[in-house]
Formats: structure tokens, sequence, C-alpha cells
């Protein structure tokens, strides 16, 4: 599919607004689809990217720890200051996954509500085509009847 490159993404696609109600409702049933796509393309990618800063983060912590511990090592309080190093990194990290989590969600949550606009929006553009539609087979009745 054209969306599963991240320029695909990134670039606009170009929309030539249809004449009729029923194509203009099939081209919004089929950019609302392709919205949902290009949303979930990028919400991997964040999580991607949120993976790939953690993993830097925890690579860089881990240099310097490896630091400190060959500075501390001839020293008696090395084992206790590595300790307390290592439960404050563990702290760390756990709120980092935490606030990781909750942006997932809350990116989750407002692609939900923008799919959710979306189908309301569809729904009443259905309704209103229904509605033109009876009002037709109303009036062809009537002129079938006066012929």
């Amino acid at each position: 599919s054209a969306l599963s490159s991240p320029d695909s993404v990134l670039s606009p696609p170009a929309v030539r607004v249809p004449a009729s109600a029923q194509a203009r409702i099939k081209q919004s049933i089929m950019l609302s689809t392709e919205l949902i796509a290009a949303r979930r393309v990028a919400d991997e990618l964040r999580a991607t990217l949120s993976d790939r800063q953690v993993d830097v983060e925890r690579l860089r912590q881990q240099l310097a720890d490896a630091n400190r511990r060959y500075r501390l090592a001839p020293t008696p309080q090395g084992y206790l200051i590595e300790q307390l190093e290592a439960a404050e990194l563990e702290a760390k990290q756990q709120a980092a996954r935490a606030e990781a989590a909750s942006r997932d969600a809350s990116d989750r949550q407002a692609a939900l509500e923008a799919s959710q606009q979306q189908l309301r929006m569809l729904r009443a553009d259905l309704e209103r085509l229904l509605q033109q539609r009876g009002s037709i087979d109303a009036l062809r009745n009537t002129l079938s009847g006066l012929l």
C-alpha cells in the first residue's frame, strides 16, 4: 500500500471533490480509511522512536554506571553507592515507561475521537443521501400517477 512508507504519510494526497453526493460519500469513506491507516503508521513510528530513545538513554546510563563503578571499585563504600544508583536508575526507567505509555494512550484516544467524528460525518452524509433518494422516489411516483 502507498501508506507503508514514512514519506507517504508526510505527503498530502491530491484530492478532487466529486460532484455527486454518492461519489463524495465514497471518497469520504476512502479518505477516512486512508487517514486511519496513516495514523496507525504514525503511531507505530512514534512508538518505535520512543523505544529507540529509551534504548539510547538506557545505554547512556549503562555507560555512566560502568564509569562510576570503575572509579569507585577500590573504595569500600563503592558497593553501597552502586546499589543505590541501580535502584535510582530502575525508578527512572519505570517513570519513563509510565510516561511513554501515558502518551501512547493519549495519542490513541485522540485518534479514536477523530475516527468517531469522521464516522458521525459519514453517517450524516449517508442519511442526507437516503433522504434525497426518498424524495426522488416520491416525485417519481407522483409523476407516474399524473401520466
